[in-house]
């Protein structure tokens, strides 16, 4: 057990600095004591994961899982050796823990494949808005503002990630389309970004070419007015 939690992303947390994150007392308590308000070892997550444990209990994997009392964060999410989660985790995919028990032609499996796509779409369109922004940013224009809605947006994407534990694939749904709109306003801030840059190097453009024009236009009258003084000079002097 010892050699899994060091493996764990909770002993990763607990070695970078991080005195809040759970030790073998925080699950298990000391001198055989419970930690507060847990019934049972298997629901000790929720005293830190606590919204992921209130959906997960609006979930219909609560109401199949209890009677058969299979334990609901261990099930996907293991015990001591906890990894970095992500959205391989969910889906039809060779990473899913839902082909565990699903096929991805039954209900379970639609749903969890429509989750893993919606999630996929809305990670796509952020990295698309960030390039995007990138892109502007190292041209010199000002996007700030643009950074702040993509911030925003990426929150939405933790909430879809979070949402995720209520197997709701039209919640989950709701709030990456409210994700997709902030990600598509940014992409158009960053193309409305680029475009203004093309707009200012072609003015540039242009008032470097009608300086350069003054300036040969400049340069002719002198030496027109240069050849004309010295034909004047050259004049007297035959005269004279």
């Amino acid at each position: 057990q010892l050699l899994n939690y060091q493996a764990s992303v909770h002993f990763e947390k607990l070695q970078g600095g991080d005195l809040a994150a759970p030790t073998c007392v925080t699950c298990h308590g000391n001198h055989g004591a419970t930690p507060p308000g847990v019934s049972s070892v298997e629901r000790v997550c929720g005293t830190c994961h606590v919204f992921q444990e209130q959906l997960f209990d609006q979930s219909p994997h609560k109401a199949a899982w209890a009677p058969a009392k299979i334990p609901s964060c261990l099930t996907c999410h293991g015990n001591h050796a906890i990894k970095h989660t992500s959205d391989a985790m969910i889906g039809t995919g060779k990473d899913s823990f839902c082909m565990t028990c699903h096929t991805p032609e039954d209900n379970g499996g639609k749903t969890a494949g429509h989750i893993s796509t919606v999630l996929a779409g809305l990670d796509k369109s952020l990295a698309e808005a960030g390039a995007m922004l990138d892109s502007a940013e190292q041209k010199g224009m000002e996007v700030g503002e643009a950074r702040v809605t993509l911030s925003t947006a990426h929150e939405k994407l933790i909430k879809a990630r979070v949402d995720l534990h209520t197997m709701n694939s039209a919640r989950v749904e709701e709030t990456t389309k409210a994700g997709e709109k902030l990600a598509q306003q940014v992409n158009q801030d960053g193309v409305h970004a680029l475009a203004e840059y093309a707009f200012r190097r072609k003015g540039l453009a242009l008032s470097l070419l009608a300086i350069a024009f003054v300036v040969i236009c400049l340069w002719l009258l002198i030496r027109n007015l240069e050849r004309r003084s010295a034909g004047e000079e050259a004049g007297r002097s035959g005269a004279s």
